[in-house]
């Protein structure tokens, strides 16, 4: 039988090796419309460039979520970030982003934002759209025995609150790098991505 000795610094090699591809591996939507590929997870520390949105919660954390996406065949398709989900599988929690948005070049773009409350705001002097037409695809997904986590954002002021809880207009893109802003309980640190019923990736958050 071959033996073989590695020295502790061919360990740490691997272990580099290990970590630095964990996120490699390229992930084909089952309807074999896009490629997706996990580039970053991590707990938030500090306020992003790439979001407006400040969750203030004793029992909350946000997260961060970083992928590539590209369509299969090359050509520009409408890409549905609602579908992105995460889950808490400890306290059973189906989690709904609370910001996204997608890089070009050195800069963040928003998508769209929507909201299904038609009534609340005044369509003037506000961000949001109400859309009928456009469904919000997160609640098509149903995860057996899970609750649903999903913070309303203010979009009024302190005196006047107008809390929404939003979801995004599709975009048509050939490839992109994406940028998801979760809530998460502080106490976990381990989270499963879907679009929609398809397991992505396992992900730490430490």
């Amino acid at each position: 039988m071959l033996k073989l000795k590695i020295k502790p610094f061919g360990l740490l090699a691997v272990f580099f090796l290990i970590s630095l591809f964990s996120f490699s591996q390229v992930i084909q939507t089952k309807d074999k419309e896009f490629n997706i590929e996990i580039l970053a997870a991590r707990k938030l520390k500090k306020v992003q460039l790439s979001t407006l949105t400040i969750l203030q919660s004793d029992k909350l954390k946000t997260v961060f979520i970083k992928i590539d996406m590209s369509s299969v065949d090359k050509s520009k398709k409408e890409f549905d970030v609602n579908k992105f989900i995460l889950l808490d599988t400890v306290n059973k929690l189906k989690i709904r982003a609370l910001d996204i948005s997608y890089q070009n070049f050195s800069a963040y773009s928003s998508f769209d934002i929507l909201t299904k409350k038609k009534h609340s705001f005044n369509p003037k002097h506000s961000i949001l759209t109400y859309d009928k037409s456009i469904p919000d695809t997160f609640e098509n997904y149903d995860f057996e025995g899970f609750d649903t986590l999903e913070i309303p954002i203010n979009y009024g002021s302190k005196k006047r609150p107008e809390p929404h809880v939003i979801y995004y207009k599709p975009k048509k893109f050939k490839s992109k790098k994406v940028v998801f802003f979760f809530p998460f309980p502080k106490a976990e640190n381990k989270g499963v991505l879907y679009y929609g019923n398809q397991k992505i990736a396992v992900l730490n958050f430490e």
